[in-house]
């Protein structure tokens, strides 16, 4: 056996939307159809083909029971209001060990403070 080998999940596949990014201002900022159209975009992910999801406006249309243009908009407003301001996972790695220390002489409080309390 490979040292390397991918272990596979039991489970069945799914779309997983955590609270930080339910939560989000970005996310509440979506419509409705938008918010649909993004579940079917992830929907399409299955961990390896990045880079190669591919969904039309005609299928996102179908699949999500919406009009074509108002899919068209949704994926306007996806590409323009949204990408790159969802949080990620790298977002939940963030905690109190990785952050830096603030200095000392940060710390203290200017002596013109001092005199104005």
């Amino acid at each position: 056996m490979s040292k390397h080998r991918r272990r596979r999940s039991s489970d069945a596949r799914h779309v997983r939307l955590y609270h930080h990014v339910l939560n989000s201002q970005a996310w509440l900022a979506l419509s409705a159809p938008a918010r649909v159209v993004y579940i079917e975009i992830f929907r399409l992910y299955n961990g390896a083909n990045n880079g190669q999801l591919a969904l039309s406006v005609r299928t996102a249309a179908e699949r999500c029971r919406i009009a074509k243009d108002t899919a068209a908009r949704a994926f306007k407003e996806l590409e323009d209001d949204v990408t790159g301001r969802l949080p990620d996972k790298n977002f939940m790695r963030w905690g109190r060990d990785k952050q830096k220390p603030v200095p000392n002489d940060a710390l203290t409080v200017p002596k013109q403070a001092q005199k104005a309390a």
